[in-house]
């Protein structure tokens, strides 16, 4: 598996948000989940940012001579992300009072996508040192 290059990731960064934006327009028609529209929106933006210094952070970390280094950025991401995650729920629910815990749908699957999508370039980012893909 060759490394990600910057304009893969851009790509698939483009095509990961404009279907999360599809998936969560038409899930947004229902009349149940309509109201939530901004926490989605919203989601999709820290989420894309997110994706951006992920890369970037484990690009870098990768080509570190610092065996360790990268695995202890992901992790750190991870967790930020989880966290991230969690007080977004917290402060929407505290802040905007949902009728209902449906508001939880559009934010998890947003959330999906892009886990699923920032796993796909952290495996392949773990995959180069020093700018050479690895043999193992």
């Amino acid at each position: 598996m060759a490394a990600v290059t910057d304009k893969q990731f851009w790509l698939g960064l483009l095509a990961v948000t404009a279907i999360t934006s599809l998936l969560v327009t038409l899930l947004h028609l229902f009349e149940k989940l309509s109201p939530y529209w901004p926490l989605s929106a919203t989601t999709i933006l820290l989420f894309t940012l997110f994706s951006i210094a992920a890369f970037f952070a484990g690009k870098m970390a990768a080509k570190s001579t610092n065996k360790h280094l990268f695995t202890n950025v992901i992790m750190g991401f991870t967790l930020f992300k989880m966290l991230l995650s969690g007080g977004i729920v917290i402060v929407y629910h505290l802040l905007a009072e949902p009728a209902g815990k449906i508001f939880i749908l559009p934010f998890f699957l947003i959330y999906l996508i892009y886990t699923v999508f920032e796993t796909f370039i952290m495996v392949k980012q773990a995959r180069t040192t020093s700018g050479e893909p690895k043999t193992d």
